[in-house]
C-alpha cells in the first residue's frame, strides 16, 4: 500500500500532501499495515522532527483514533500502522517542515477481520497478571535471546522456533549489542537504518512463531568506563572523544541535549516498532542500578516513561530492571507496568527458590505484574561451568518456583547461548509451559498460600473466592550443586498435603518434566480442607485444584 508525499521545496509555501489510494485487501485486524511516504527535497537530519515531521492519525468508523510519527528509514519515510479492529478506517496525513504545515489529505480503506489476540496488557481484573486484547490471560515462558549468534537472523528464526515446540512464548531483546541505533559512525541524533531493520525482522520472526518480546533500550554499559565484562562509554557518541555532548556519562541526565535526544529516541522506536503486536514491553535499562553513581533520577526517569506512554498510542506496557538495589520511588512511577529483578548467585549459592520466593514477597507490596528478568547460578560465568550433572535443574527450579510464588512470568535464565543451548536444555520449559497453560491467571485472583508438607518446600497459591489452587512441593536437597556432587535424589512416598477447600474439587498430579497429569480424581472437603496424597515421587511434584462444582 503506498502513500506518496508530495513537499514543496520552498519552506515559504505550504507543503502539499498528494496521497494515492491505499490497498485495502492487504489490511487486517493487528497485522501490519505500512503506508511509504516520498518525500520530495533533502533535509540535513530526517530523524530530527525539528527539521522535518511527518504524521498520520488513523480513526476507525467508531471513532477510535491512532496518532503515529513516520519514521526515516534511509531513503523514505513510512507510517507503519496496526488496525486494532476491522471495519472502514481513515487515514489523515500531515507534514510540518520547520514550522510550516501541510493541508490535511484524508483517504478512507477496508480492514479484515482476524482471530489475532492483539496487544499485551496488564491484567484489568487482576493487575498482578498480564492478559491480551482479547482478555484471555498471557503467562510469559521463556528466556534472555539478547542479540544472535554468527548465524545472525537465522539464529532467532531457529531459537523461536524450539521455544515454542516446548510451548514457550517469550523473549527478551536487547539493542545495546551487535545492532545499535545510536553510534559514533552515524552520529549523535541520527540512527543505524540496518540496525534498526536488523529490529524489524527480529519482531517478524517473533510474530511468525507466537512469540512475544521485551525490548531493552540500554544497558547500563552505555554509560559505564569500566566493567567486568565490557564498558561501551569509549564508543559512546555522547562522549566529547566521539564528538558528543559530554565529558562524563554521569552528565547524561543533566544535560539538555541529551534529554532532548533520548526523547527523540523514544518517538523513532515509538514510530517504528510500536506497531508490531509481538512487542510486548519496553525497557527502558537492563540494570539501571548500575549506572555509574549517582545513577538515573527518578525525575528523569519518570519524565521519560510519561513521555513513552504519551506518544505510544498502542500502550506497551513499560518496565526498567534492577541487579540488586532497585527503588520503590520507581516501581511506583505511574507509568510503569511492570516491576522486574534480575537474580544472580554468588557460584556458591545453592538455595534458589528462597530467594525467589524472598524477592516476590519485596515486590507484591507495589500490585503490579513482576518478572525476574535474568536468572543464573552465578553472574560472573555461564551455568555451564556449574551445573556439571547438565540437568538444567536451577533453571527447572526457578522457572517453577517464580510461577508458586506469585510471578506474572517464569524467571528468565540468562545464559541462553553457552548453557542452555550447547546443552540442548529446551525440554526444561515443557513441564510448566503444559502446567500453566489451561489456567487463566489474569481471571483468578491468586494469593500465597500457606502450606506444610514435611521435609518438602511448599509453594502455591489460591484463588479465595473461586477456591481454584496450584502447589508445587520441592525436594530443597534437589540442587544443581547435588547434582554436581552426584548426590542421587531422594525417592518421596507417603506423602500428603493438607489444602484448604470449601468445595468439591477435582484434584491433578502433575509431573513438573514431562508435564502430563500422572493422577487425577475427585474429592470433597471433609472440615473445610482436602488432603491430597501423592505418589512416589523424585526432586517435585506439581498439583492443581480445580472446583468441581
Amino acid at each position: 500500500m503506498l502513500l506518496s508525499l508530495l513537499i514543496m521545496s520552498s519552506l515559504t509555501c505550504t507543503p502539499r500532501v498528494v496521497v494515492s489510494e491505499p490497498t485495502p485487501e492487504n489490511a487486517t485486524a493487528f497485522k501490519v499495515v505500512e503506508f511509504k511516504i516520498d518525500a520530495a527535497g533533502h533535509f540535513a537530519n530526517p530523524f530530527d522532527p525539528d527539521e522535518v515531521s511527518v504524521e498520520g492519525t488513523f480513526t476507525s468508523a467508531r471513532g477510535a483514533k491512532i496518532v503515529l510519527p513516520a519514521f526515516w528509514d534511509g531513503s523514505t519515510f513510512r507510517l507503519r500502522f496496526c488496525p486494532t479492529s476491522a471495519g472502514a478506517w481513515s487515514l489523515t496525513t500531515s507534514v510540518i517542515i520547520a514550522g510550516a504545515r501541510s493541508l490535511p489529505a484524508e483517504r478512507k480503506f477496508a480492514v479484515k477481520p482476524s482471530a489475532h489476540e492483539g496487544f499485551l496488557r496488564v491484567g484489568t481484573n487482576n493487575p498482578r497478571y498480564l492478559q491480551l486484547d482479547s482478555g484471555r490471560g498471557y503467562m510469559p515462558i521463556g528466556l534472555n535471546l539478547c542479540w544472535p549468534d554468527k548465524s545472525g537472523l537465522a539464529s532467532y528464526e531457529a531459537r523461536f522456533a524450539k521455544l515454542r515446540s516446548v510451548g514457550g512464548n517469550f523473549a527478551r531483546i536487547w539493542t545495546t549489542q551487535d545492532h545499535r541505533l545510536e553510534t559514533e559512525t552515524v552520529g549523535l541524533g541520527k540512527y543505524d537504518v540496518d540496525s534498526a531493520s536488523y529490529y524489524d525482522a527480529v519482531f517478524e520472526l517473533a510474530e511468525k512463531h507466537g512469540i512475544r518480546t521485551m525490548l531493552t533500550f540500554d544497558d547500563y554499559r552505555v554509560l559505564a568506563k569500566t566493567d567486568y565484562f565490557n564498558a561501551h562509554w569509549d564508543k559512546s557518541p555522547y562522549n566529547s572523544v566521539n564528538g558528543g555532548p559530554l565529558k562524563e556519562p554521569t552528565d547524561f541526565f543533566k544535560d539538555p541535549l541529551s534529554r532532548k535526544l533520548y526523547k527523540r529516541r523514544l518517538r523513532y522506536l515509538v514510530a517504528r516498532y510500536s506497531a508490531y503486536t509481538s512487542l510486548g514491553f519496553w525497557e527502558l535499562y537492563n540494570e539501571q542500578d548500575n549506572i555509574p553513581k549517582p545513577g538515573v533520577p527518578t525525575e528523569w526517569f519518570r519524565e521519560m516513561t510519561q513521555y513513552l506512554a504519551s506518544i505510544d498510542p498502542y500502550h506497551h506496557v513499560i518496565t526498567t530492571s534492577y541487579s540488586w538495589d532497585d527503588r520503590a520511588e520507581v516501581w511506583e512511577s505511574p507509568a510503569l507496568g511492570l516491576t522486574q529483578r534480575h537474580m544472580y548467585g554468588q557460584g556458591d549459592t545453592i538455595d534458589f527458590v528462597s530467594m525467589i520466593e524472598e524477592n516476590s514477597r519485596k515486590l507484591a507490596k507495589f500490585n503490579k505484574p513482576r518478572i525476574i528478568g535474568e536468572f543464573g547460578i552465578t553472574w560472573k560465568e555461564p551455568d555451564i561451568a556449574l551445573d556439571k550433572a547438565k540437568t538444567g535443574t536451577p533453571l527447572h527450579d526457578a522457572l517453577w518456583a517464580s510461577i508458586m510464588t506469585g510471578d506474572a512470568g517464569g524467571a528468565l535464565t540468562w545464559w541462553w547461548d553457552n548453557y542452555l543451548e550447547p546443552l540442548d536444555l529446551w525440554h526444561v520449559f515443557t513441564g510448566i509451559s503444559r502446567f500453566v497453560a489451561p489456567i487463566d491467571f489474569a481471571k483468578h485472583d491468586f494469593r500465597p498460600l500457606p502450606l506444610h508438607a514435611e521435609g518438602l518446600t511448599a509453594l502455591g497459591l489460591q484463588d479465595p473466592k473461586a477456591g481454584d489452587t496450584i502447589l508445587w512441593l520441592h525436594d530443597p536437597a534437589s540442587t544443581w550443586k547435588a547434582d554436581a556432587d552426584g548426590v542421587i535424589p531422594q525417592e518421596w512416598s507417603n506423602t500428603q498435603v493438607v489444602v484448604p477447600a470449601l468445595h468439591p474439587m477435582k484434584v491433578e498430579v502433575w509431573d513438573t518434566r514431562t508435564g502430563e497429569v500422572i493422577r487425577h480424581r475427585n474429592q470433597r472437603p471433609i472440615e473445610g480442607s482436602i488432603t491430597v496424597e501423592l505418589p512416589a515421587f523424585k526432586r517435585d511434584i506439581a498439583i492443581r485444584l480445580i472446583p468441581s462444582r
